[in-house]
């Protein structure tokens, strides 16, 4: 009887521990050479202190999360694992999993309801799970202050932004998301006047409605990150679900040109399609759309936008992006044409397991508004296409070490106006001791109008369990312009303070100090987040 209690309790043990092993796949949005960024769904269950994965042949622990918001995570590097933006990024979600299966219905007599004239026992209706109403937020004032020894008064700017974001709203099927921002500077108002939409912006104001789990609308302001190369849309956005592809269709305006603002008569619309394909070595997104903008009645641009990206090839993730303007005035006279603007095409392979190889090239021309911009459309066509290409190498030669390489060359269709930079970095995450972690960087740079040289240097420290984190930077500036006889020569110090007061609200103090040969500047910025 012993053994049979202790056969179904190492059972009982091994399913939990296996159903508590599912996983919330993230995204890394952006590195440091400190943090790393990676983007969830929601982070509902994730607490500071857990560890996240990269996955490669098994699950490696590569990051400790450092700080979460709504939506994001921020972490640090545990090991000498290269970690490199679209990565995946996976994270147990014990407290779910193991809440699930305790919820789990037994097969005892509760599962049945014998109703049934024949007696055969019938399934018990499920009960319909109320829609749980969620509701994230963030509310930031910024606050920035710049003084110097040869002006006498200071200036002093203010940033106000509010971000909201509601899921299952009262009113079944609808949500909302919102991204205002308002800046304001003192002293300016008397002389220039209250412009609403020159220091409100609206960068995302929108309502969602489901029709079903495959087909929803979007009412308001929103960047479709399926066409985010279009921008905002002031209007309406569909969109439906058909297995691997999504299909949306746009129409509405685009914001004014000159303050963000609404503008009605900067009409736009168009259509796209989204194909997607995923197994177990990654994924593949192709999506193209095709768009229509006028300035009132008249066509101001008629453009197509292609944009690809395959993780499919074990260490290898390419992206590229392709636009053609499908529309022309010449003469006064429209015609249609087939006229490449932009193309972009990124590439990261990991050659070995200790190096990464990083590329870039793309190619772009002025945008043409031959409606909205004809008054001086001439400078715009003169312009001619500029291309640029870049190459970077990460190599980890030891634990918690990295070094990096990065070259950039810029120029035009015939070769003129080139400019070339050239980029290295130190990284060493973990010092002895817990000490903290180092980085130094030196660039170089080479243009038209200007010759420089940038040296720096960042040391970070983490405390009490990275609740709370220190820095302080050093750099040297030596930029020598053609048409100024005298060098700049800049030294640059400066302080940095971030940590989290209470669970949801945090502050950030910054500041730096410049010193030239006969001048001194002065720069404080103040960050007060309040997250709900």
């Amino acid at each position: 009887m012993v053994k049979i209690h202790f056969v179904i309790l190492f059972l009982l043990l091994g399913i939990l521990s296996l159903n508590a092993q599912s996983f919330t796949k993230g995204i890394v949005t952006y590195k440091s050479s400190i943090n790393v960024y990676v983007k969830f769904n929601d982070t509902k269950n994730i607490q500071v202190g857990d560890t996240m994965f990269l996955f490669s042949d098994s699950l490696l622990p590569v990051l400790l999360v450092k700080y979460i918001s709504s939506t994001s995570c921020v972490g640090n590097k545990m090991n000498n694992s290269t970690i490199n933006v679209s990565d995946s990024i996976w994270i147990r979600n014990k407290e779910k999993a193991i809440t699930k299966l305790l919820q789990a219905p037994s097969l005892g007599q509760d599962t049945f309801n014998i109703a049934s004239r024949n007696g055969i026992p019938q399934p018990k209706k499920e009960e319909k799970k109320k829609p749980t109403y969620k509701i994230t937020g963030r509310f930031a004032v910024n606050s920035y202050s710049s003084f110097n020894n040869f002006q006498k008064k200071p200036i002093n700017r203010f940033r106000y932004t509010f971000m909201l974001n509601s899921k299952n709203l009262k009113v079944k099927g609808w949500s909302g998301e919102s991204y205002l921002s308002y800046r304001s500077q003192p002293g300016l108002l008397s002389t220039d006047g209250f412009k609403l939409f020159d220091n409100l912006k609206v960068y995302n104001l929108a309502l969602k409605y489901d029709f079903s789990e495959k087909s929803h609308i979007y009412i308001g302001r929103k960047i479709n990150p399926n066409a985010s190369n279009v921008g905002a849309i002031d209007g309406l956005q569909y969109e439906r679900k058909f297995k691997n592809v999504l299909i949306g269709t746009m129409v509405g305006s685009r914001p004014d040109y000159t303050n963000y603002g609404f503008n009605p008569s900067l009409w736009q619309a168009g259509v796209f399609v989204n194909h997607s394909y995923q197994n177990k070595k990654g994924d593949i997104t192709n999506t193209i759309a095709l768009f229509e903008q006028r300035n009132k009645t008249k066509t101001d641009r008629r453009f197509m936008y292609y944009q690809h990206s395959n993780t499919l090839v074990k260490n290898l993730m390419l992206f590229g992006s392709y636009e053609m303007d499908l529309y022309k005035m010449v003469n006064l006279v429209p015609k249609s044409v087939l006229s490449p603007s932009s193309i972009y095409l990124s590439l990261r392979y990991k050659l070995f397991k200790k190096v990464v190889i990083n590329s870039s090239y793309d190619a772009l021309k002025n945008v043409i508004y031959y409606e909205t911009f004809k008054s001086f459309i001439d400078q715009y066509i003169e312009k001619e296409l500029r291309q640029g290409w870049r190459i970077g190498v990460d190599y980890e030669p030891i634990q918690n070490v990295t070094l990096g390489a990065t070259a950039s060359y810029r120029f035009q269709a015939n070769h003129s106006d080139p400019s070339q930079n050239l980029d290295f970095y130190l990284s060493i995450y973990q010092l002895p001791w817990n000490a903290g972690s180092v980085n130094f960087n030196y660039t170089t740079l080479n243009t038209t109008y200007l010759q420089g040289k940038i040296f720096g240097g960042r040391f970070t420290k983490s405390l009490w369990k990275g609740n709370y984190s220190m820095e302080a930077t050093y750099r040297n500036i030596a930029y020598q312009y053609e048409l100024a006889e005298s060098p700049l020569n800049q030294n640059i110090f400066g302080l940095h303070f971030n940590g989290r007061l209470l669970k949801k609200l945090s502050l950030g103090l910054n500041g730096e100090k410049t010193f030239e040969k006969s001048r001194r500047y002065t720069s404080i910025y103040c960050s007060l987040i309040k997250r709900f």
